[in-house]
């Protein structure tokens, strides 16, 4: 999994966007380019491609073809399969427990229920996704990787104290 800089800046960070409608994808996909992080973004349209993408199963079963992402964007409400089933299947796997789930929710209710529940995201956002409401996310990758005991390979705080966010967002700390 991809930590550090390159999590910070939003180079080389694998994102997968699970999203069954194509107007919150589009808002989506414009979210993730304009925070930087739309260059390996990999999309998922149904809960259980997102499970074969995964778990590498069937035409995703080749890791350098297919590799795992580094961040999950999860709408947890699509037929079939949903979002809640592709959580439990996540936080049941060794491998796959450590990749930062955001579930994609239709309403504040939502989202704080489903982070009261057992295989609960790492935090959630109400849809549509907005360029605003990701702002921070370079900052949360960080923290999520931190609260994982994951290696933090950002160098600049050894102290092992969440970090910091950014004041503005990230477009504040990209004016500095």
């Amino acid at each position: 999994m991809q930590t550090g800089v390159a999590m910070e800046t939003g180079k080389d960070v694998r994102v997968l966007v699970v999203e069954d409608n194509a107007g919150d994808l589009a808002r989506a996909l414009d979210a993730l380019r304009w925070c930087g992080l739309g260059g390996a973004v990999r999309v998922a349209r149904g809960g259980q491609e997102a499970l074969d993408l995964l778990f590498g199963r069937g035409q995703f079963h080749n890791r350098r073809r297919f590799p795992l992402p580094d961040l999950l964007l999860l709408d947890l409400n699509m037929p079939a399969v949903d979002g809640h089933c592709v959580m439990r299947a996540i936080k049941q796997s060794e491998e796959l427990r450590r990749i930062p789930v955001l579930a994609l929710c239709m309403s504040e209710h939502e989202g704080h229920r489903a982070m009261s529940c057992p295989s609960r995201p790492n935090d959630f956002l109400v849809k549509p996704v907005t360029r605003e409401s990701l702002a921070d996310l370079p900052w949360r990758l960080r923290n999520w990787t931190l609260r994982l005991d994951m290696p933090d390979a950002f160098g600049d705080d050894d102290d092992g104290m969440p970090p910091t966010p950014p004041r503005g967002g990230m477009q504040a700390a990209s004016q500095r």
